[in-house]
């Protein structure tokens, strides 16, 4: 990017990226229900447009990608983000059943791993 081009307010705060790039995701699954994961033909064969699916990837890698510095900036841990991971588990087997949890995160295929609880 030339010189001129760039941004000249800085990086910002990477938490409030973060909430950004979030909502920016959260936006293209609301795409996705309307159109399709696909969607229309008319729209995605046109040069330079992408499909929904395209675009929700697109905007989590972004967000990965600010996860990554703040942990790299040692803004949080990967055990935090490890442990925050394991209550969601929780609080969705609590609301739905284990197997069914399970079930749902392998596309009823078998977990590649057994679980702890078994």
């Amino acid at each position: 990017m030339a010189e001129d081009q760039t941004y000249k307010k800085g990086l910002g705060d990477p938490f409030l990226m973060i909430g950004e790039e979030g909502l920016e995701v959260a936006k293209e699954v609301m795409k996705a229900q309307r159109f399709g994961l696909k969607g229309d033909p008319a729209w995605t064969s046109q040069p330079g447009n992408s499909s929904p699916r395209s675009n929700i990837i697109q905007e989590i890698g972004d967000f990965l990608y600010i996860l990554d510095a703040l942990i790299a900036r040692d803004d949080i841990s990967v055990g935090e983000v490890e442990y925050a991971k394991r209550l969601k588990g929780q609080k969705m087997a609590k609301l739905f059943g284990a197997q069914a949890v399970e079930t749902w995160f392998y596309k009823g295929r078998v977990a590649p791993f057994p679980r702890k609880d078994k």
